[in-house]
């Protein structure tokens, strides 16, 4: 009976053992099922990629902050991979890491190249980080105030039909800008803008607020990092009436005889847009000044020359000078004498003085065709003396122009003095008193 109890103990002993030894087997693989999970979940690592992420450059609370430096360049954008957790993968979005680059150790105004960092806004590890460019220039400058000179850019303002733009003038005509030293020195000309759509047929005010910013050579300067003073500014457009007419040549000279339309000529260019700011009336045509005596050299036609031109009106063409040709092919120059007894006084002074010629001979040039100049003789001219302003001469003999024309019959031909002639003044007593003597000596 004992032997009996004895051996069904030992079986639950047995059968006991082997439930505790596939409890701890059974405890051993749930373990080891849990480690691979964990493992898996918690340890395995995934890479990840982004391409153009922004770099932060932060001077707060920097030496360069103190020393008012500031970042004058735009950084450039950086390409990162890294390796996160799997459980991590998924919350490691590009708005939630960080390039940067650490401006600690950086006080003075220069050009650097800084390491690129990486981090997790979230705090989540990364590792094998690579980061493309590894390096990246940062700019330190201080700001520098200065005044600048303005200019207008008005792109989308016209004039009404038959009305021209005036020089715009800006209130005030300058602004003071800060900015980067290295960006402001090279400032020479700012320009504000305005897009605003106008035709104007009267003068008018409008207010811009953009700029543009120019260096001496008019090179555009692109920047944001610069401030203007005022940020608005006034400017008056001007509107003016515009003509645009043809240029035609006023032949100088006393000559009335002579037919100015008998000189076949072109201008180039020939004509000439001009406006009024001041109310004045615009003439149909723009004459040209040209002395007769510009068409001759010595013995030869002047046939090209270069006339600048003169006006009160605003030169909308900015023309300087026109070029004067002369189309006609057949003139000749002929030089004649004429004898004092060819010429005649003019306006002889009513007062006590008697006026004699005294040159003998004066030579004169005609200019004409010459199968017509060569007909022409001395009784064909008509020589005089202008004495108006003869009164005013305190010189006993001084020289005064002869003005010369042919007659009717050679209105194509013009004839130019090339000599003066000596005139005397004496007194009237005078005069009687040497014409008595002479008469009681004879």
């Amino acid at each position: 009976m004992k032997f009996k109890k004895l051996k069904n103990a030992n079986r639950r002993e047995i059968l006991e053992s082997r439930n505790n030894a596939f409890m701890i087997a059974l405890a051993f693989i749930c373990a080891l099922v849990s480690w691979y999970y964990v493992k898996m979940k918690y340890h395995e690592t995934d890479n990840k990629n982004f391409t153009d992420v922004a770099v932060i450059a932060d001077l707060s609370g920097t030496t360069a902050e103190e020393n008012g430096l500031q970042i004058i360049n735009n950084l450039k954008d950086v390409n990162v991979s890294f390796e996160c957790s799997s459980k991590d993968y998924s919350r490691v979005t590009k708005n939630r890491i960080i390039a940067y680059v650490d401006m600690k150790n950086y006080s003075r105004a220069d050009e650097y190249d800084i390491k690129v960092q990486l981090k997790s806004l979230d705090n989540i590890e990364l590792s094998n980080i690579k980061i493309e460019p590894e390096y990246i220039k940062v700019v330190l400058d201080k700001n520098t105030p200065k005044t600048v000179a303005l200019t207008t850019f008005l792109p989308n303002i016209t004039p009404a039909e038959g009305k021209a733009l005036g020089e715009c003038i800006c209130d005030p005509v300058q602004v003071d800008i800060t900015g980067p030293s290295r960006t402001v020195n090279k400032i020479e000309r700012v320009e504000v803008k305005s897009d605003i759509h106008k035709i104007l047929d009267s003068k008018e005010i409008i207010y811009a607020d953009n700029f543009n910013f120019y260096t001496e050579d008019g090179t555009k300067i692109n920047t944001s990092n610069i401030t203007v003073t005022p940020k608005s500014i006034a400017i008056t457009i001007p509107v003016y009436a515009e003509k645009n007419i043809p240029i035609t040549a006023n032949f100088k000279t006393q000559d009335t005889i002579f037919d100015q339309s008998s000189l076949d000529y072109t201008f180039t260019p020939d004509n000439i847009t001009l406006a009024s700011d001041t109310g004045e009336s615009i003439p149909d045509t723009l004459e040209v000044q040209i002395p007769l005596t510009d068409l001759i050299d010595g013995n030869d036609i002047v046939y090209e020359k270069d006339y600048p031109i003169k006006t009160q009106l605003l030169n909308q063409s900015k023309l300087e000078t026109v070029h004067f040709k002369l189309n006609n092919t057949n003139l000749a120059i002929r030089e004649m004498t004429l004898s004092k007894n060819n010429i005649h006084q003019m306006q002889v002074p009513q007062d006590d003085y008697d006026y004699t010629i005294q040159t003998e001979k004066i030579t004169i040039k005609l200019v004409g065709p010459k199968d017509v100049i060569d007909n022409i003789t001395a009784s064909d001219i008509n020589a005089s003396i202008n004495l108006t302003n003869a009164e005013s001469e305190k010189l006993i003999a001084f020289p005064i122009d002869v003005e010369v024309s042919c007659s009717e019959n050679f209105r194509n031909v013009f004839a130019i003095p090339v000599n003066k002639a000596n005139v005397r003044k004496t007194l009237k007593s005078e005069s009687s008193t040497q014409a008595a003597n002479k008469n009681l000596t004879n």
